[in-house]
């Protein structure tokens, strides 16, 4: 999967991609790093710290969860969330109506946006 890895080594720290969970919870991320062979990403909502394989988007450990798309949001809807990923790490509650706006539209939005190496079978 040459393409795929070429995709996945262009994530910079501060880039938010979306991913799922071996049970099918949504993973909106932040790119923290990028390694030669790992992403690391902390989850926006939950702060939770999901490491990734750069050459399959696969989450080191449970390859059952992993990355479906990196599609860039705009810069907006970008800035939103780095606001949200900001008040979820310092407990600050409750959430605006922009930050709910926002987690609806990256629902929708990622989802008409997957990565055709990631497509899952049957969606």
């Amino acid at each position: 999967m040459p393409d795929l890895r070429a995709k996945l080594s262009l994530l910079v720290p501060g880039d938010i991609v979306r991913g799922h969970d071996s049970g099918g919870a949504i993973l909106i991320c932040l790119v923290e790093a990028v390694g030669p062979d790992r992403i690391e990403t902390r989850r926006v909502t939950t702060q939770g710290h999901v490491t990734f394989d750069v050459e399959t988007g696969e989450e080191v450990g449970n390859p059952e969860s992993r990355l479906d798309t990196l599609e860039p949001l705009s810069v907006d809807m970008h800035n939103v969330l780095l606001g949200l990923d900001r008040k979820m790490r310092l407990g600050t509650l409750p959430l605006s109506e922009a930050e709910k706006e926002a987690l609806q539209f990256v629902a929708d939005f990622y989802s008409a946006h997957p990565v055709e190496a990631f497509r899952i079978v049957g969606t």
